[in-house]
């Protein structure tokens, strides 16, 4: 159709070194700076350069029915091997420092060297023995690494926490809403000498629902979801959808594992503590205005707001825009709309519900954060 519902988004990273020193890493609209850059890292000096930058500067775009194909021919004398599987990076330069084994991959032979010409292949599963921390996931799937010790953090001002990040995002050909959904998996290793605390992990995105002019965002506590929606029935033509716009949300479909025995429904199915309990969205936020609750700028301004805390250190408060909102009752999540009936983003205080509509917000240009 040529319409979109989101305009930019990326991770926003945070924590405290062993030394107390605060490091972020984090990512908006690129004409503001930079904090992350393509490829791996040199494990012996925490870094990288201009060179690994340049030849990690691209996604591989693989599939099933290639891989599949692939499988079945790449003996064949008059089958070409496609690039991405040819040049697939599955494996590191150790001279360089950087990890042996890389993307995923099928080794054919057991080398452990990744060798298309030898019939190894990008590592879907076609055993039904799926490994999902392992295997490239979905019908179709991009693969890319990126890091945060590529040059100096021009966007948030923070040090770096010599991160490296291996991602995926995967779609699947389905006959259902799943045909509607991308997803995204990261596999983040800390390359650094330090030990990293109060690690907070955030989604940021732009939403542009069709026309960006018009729009709400709200989210859904129990379902651990955020989300944007149109402010009124008719997304203006022709950037929008015109009548019955639909929504767009982002999920953690799979969290972090919880700390044991920390007394808390991290995923909110009213059972406290059990085995293998992850965290679902802890908290959720949308920015703009001015001063503390603007755009953030600096590395404490971003981290306090992965800490759904505003850039003056107020927390947030449930009611009106979520600042100094009597009766500054402490909140994790703004707009939850009637998703709380617990008080699970309210220290277990059951509050009524909670919109941008209620607060008297005018529809307009919108992010969040989750």
């Amino acid at each position: 159709s040529g319409l979109h519902s989101v305009f930019a988004g990326s991770l926003w990273l945070g924590a405290i070194d062993n030394g107390g020193q605060l490091k972020v890493a984090a990512q908006t609209y690129r004409q503001t700076g930079n904090d992350f850059w393509p490829g791996p890292i040199d494990t012996v000096n925490v870094t990288t350069t201009d060179s690994v930058c340049a030849k990690y500067d691209r996604i591989w775009n693989v599939n099933r029915q290639m891989v599949e194909e692939f499988i079945q021919r790449y003996g064949d004398a008059d089958y070409t091997i496609p690039k991405d599987i040819l040049e697939w990076p599955g494996n590191g330069d150790i001279s360089k420092g950087q990890p042996h084994f890389l993307a995923p991959f099928y080794d054919k032979n057991g080398d452990g060297i990744y060798s298309a010409l030898a019939g190894d292949y990008p590592a879907y599963d076609f055993s039904g023995n799926q490994n999902c921390q392992y295997n490239l996931l979905g019908d179709q799937t991009l693969w890319w690494v990126f890091n945060d010790v590529g040059n100096v953090h021009s966007e948030t001002g923070g040090v770096a926490m010599g991160i490296e990040i291996h991602a995926q995002a995967f779609a699947y050909r389905a006959g259902d809403e799943v045909n509607d959904m991308t997803f995204y998996q990261y596999k983040a290793i800390n390359r650094s000498t330090f030990t990293l605390d109060s690690m907070y992990w955030g989604q940021w995105i732009d939403v542009d629902l069709g026309e960006y002019t018009d729009d709400y965002v709200a989210c859904d506590v129990k379902r651990g979801l955020g989300y944007c929606y149109n402010g009124d029935t008719l997304d203006d033509l022709p950037a929008g959808y015109g009548l019955h716009p639909p929504a767009v949300g982002c999920d953690f479909l799979g969290g972090p594992l919880a700390n044991p025995n920390d007394g808390v429904d991290n995923d909110r199915d009213s059972i406290i503590d059990e085995p293998g309990e992850r965290v679902m969205m802890s908290t959720f936020l949308t920015y703009g205005g001015s001063g503390p609750t603007d755009n953030p700028i600096g590395a404490l301004h971003f981290y306090r707001y992965l800490k759904s805390v505003w850039g003056d250190g107020v927390p947030m408060t449930y009611g009106g825009y979520g600042y100094n909102w009597p009766p500054d009752t402490i909140c994790k999540f703004i707009y939850p709309r009637d998703s709380d009936p617990y008080g699970w983003g309210t220290g277990g205080i059951p509050m009524p519900p909670w919109s941008e509509e209620s607060a008297g917000g005018v529809p307009s240009d919108r992010n969040f954060l989750i």
